[in-house]
């Protein structure tokens, strides 16, 4: 049995690549030589060494999961409308191919962690590029027909902003903070950096964590979950959020330990499962 895992980023694609009970886990960017975002390309370029039995991909949603069509037109735009299904099975096509959300992938991968979470109502949120968000009740993740995670947390309104919350608890909302103060960060991690020493952007980070805080508080309300899950790259630097986070809200949580074979994982149970036993449609 070969199987290829993606979790599909705005910067790289991770991928891994199981063989029997071998694995190799790296990535490969999707930015071309022009300095251009290209999905596509970066996807048919890596298949052409690969024939596999299985492909799993984690991919951000808007997404028609089941035909495997990007409908993202405000991320990994060179995406948009494309049949991504059709570029796996062009390349690979006796493979079984499953696509799932990425913050569905994310809790399902927490699994792997802590087989406990299976018998809970669990809630786990993804601070990347934008805001993922997802409620697993004994092992099956509450998703849509369409299989959009319930509920689509990111792209609703925050208070009375007229902003997403993705433009708030996420990387691209700290960038967005800090470049209204006058500073030009392209990455959080250097923004981190630079906060050690400047109070005005680690109250940016403040502000950003009682801002999930609040979030997550909402969210308990109407999903009735016990245990809270964080990840996502803005959760490699929690310690910058933790204070404000935990001054608004109590339930108890914790930031997961593997990152980066958190969703791999996920996916990989969903191919062994199959959707009818991971989702809790509603």
């Amino acid at each position: 049995m070969k199987q290829l895992i993606f979790d599909i980023g705005g910067t790289y694609i991770k991928y891994a690549y199981f063989v029997n009970n071998e694995v190799k886990f790296d990535s490969f960017p999707v930015i071309n030589q022009d300095g251009k975002e290209d999905v596509p390309y970066a996807l048919k370029n890596f298949l052409k060494n690969y024939q596999v039995d299985e492909i799993g991909v984690s991919m951000p949603g808007p997404f028609d999961f089941k035909n495997g069509i990007s409908l993202m037109d405000f991320k990994l735009k060179s995406l948009y409308q494309v049949n991504v299904m059709s570029i796996f099975k062009e390349a690979c096509p006796q493979a079984k191919i499953v696509f799932i959300h990425d913050a569905v992938a994310f809790i399902l991968g927490t699994l792997n962690e802590d087989p406990k979470l299976k018998t809970m109502r669990v809630a786990g949120v993804m601070l990347g590029t934008g805001t993922g968000f997802a409620c697993m009740d004994n092992g099956r993740v509450m998703v849509s027909e369409n299989e959009i995670t319930i509920p689509h947390l990111g792209r609703q309104i925050y208070d009375n902003t007229n902003r997403k919350i993705d433009e708030f608890i996420s990387a691209t909302g700290l960038i967005r903070l800090a470049n209204e103060l006058g500073y030009h960060f392209k990455y959080v991690k250097e923004m981190a950096e630079a906060a050690k020493i400047d109070k005005r952007l680690q109250e940016t980070f403040l502000e950003v964590g009682q801002i999930l805080g609040k979030v997550m508080n909402q969210q308990q309300v109407n999903l009735h979950f016990t245990y809270l899950l964080i990840g996502g790259g803005v959760s490699n630097v929690w310690h910058l959020l933790k204070p404000a986070f935990e001054r608004v809200c109590h339930i108890p949580y914790r930031v997961v330990n593997n990152l980066a074979m958190c969703p791999i994982n996920g996916v990989r149970l969903a191919l062994r499962l199959g959707k009818d036993n991971i989702y809790l449609k509603q």
